[in-house]
Order: C-alpha cells, then structure tokens, then sequence
C-alpha cells in the first residue's frame, strides 16, 4: 500500500510530507504558483478541480469551465511528470 497526501499549492505543507508519504496528491487550481514542485523528491497525482470549484464535469452547461480545468491538470501533469490524473465524472442535473 502506497500513502499519499493531497495538497493544494502550499510549499511548506509538501515539505513536511516529502519523508512522510510514497507520493503527493495536487490539486490543479487555475492561477496557482506550483514551481515549489520543480525538484520535489516524490512523485506526483494531479487531482483536476471538481464540484468545490464549481467544476461538474456531468454537467454540459459548463463545457468551457470543466475543459479548462482538464487542460490545467493534463499541464500540470505534463510538467511534472505525473503519470496519474484524478477527475470527479460530476453529479448529473
């Protein structure tokens, strides 16, 4: 069994962690720094933003909201290496 822990984009928080955890769990947040992550030892799961952010992804109303959340994380992923995404299906309205 692996441990991770979810983080959002606080540089401390993972530092903590980083002697702690098999891997971090970030949350892909528009307009958020996460360059702390450059050189981070663990490896990386993007989690895309989901119903907390008004992201529902079941939802065909917010197409445009929901595809940007998707390319944040497919970036995010992108530039750290994560080999996983995490992404809520939504709720149907």
């Amino acid at each position: 069994m692996k441990i991770g822990v979810e983080i959002f984009y606080n540089a401390e928080f993972a530092d903590y962690f980083k002697d702690k955890a098999d891997f971090l769990e970030v949350m892909a947040i528009e307009g958020k720094d996460y360059s702390f992550l450059e050189d981070y030892p663990l490896p990386i799961v993007i989690h895309a933003m989901h119903h907390s952010f008004g992201i529902n992804a079941a939802d065909k109303n917010l197409f445009e909201k929901n595809l940007a959340s998707i390319n944040l994380a497919i970036s995010l992923a992108d530039c750290f290496d994560a080999k996983k995404i995490i992404l809520h299906p939504g709720i149907f309205t």
